[in-house]
């Protein structure tokens, strides 16, 4: 019963954040290193810098991609209900 125990917990995702390089995000969410140097440096994009280097959480790329998900068009319509309900 002990060992099952320590297998459930092995096999937990891990809580720590994975940083990556410019080129790990580029392959992770499928953009060119230029394309990725583009949006840090008008601030579109997640990252972290230290020294010359930069570095990018990947649960943040996860996020900030979701975050550009576009609404279907149910979502607009029941978004637009609630609103002139609330008019």
């Amino acid at each position: 019963m002990e060992e099952l125990k320590l297998l459930n917990i092995q096999n937990q995702p891990q809580l720590v954040d994975e940083l990556l390089t410019i080129q790990q995000a580029g392959d992770f969410i499928k953009l060119t290193v230029p394309t990725i140097y583009s949006l840090v440096s008008r601030n579109n994009i997640p990252f972290s810098k230290k020294g010359k280097r930069l570095y990018f959480s990947k649960s943040d790329l996860s996020n900030w991609i979701k975050e550009g998900r576009n609404k279907t068009v149910s979502e607009l319509g029941k978004e637009a209900h609630s609103y002139l309900k609330k008019s």
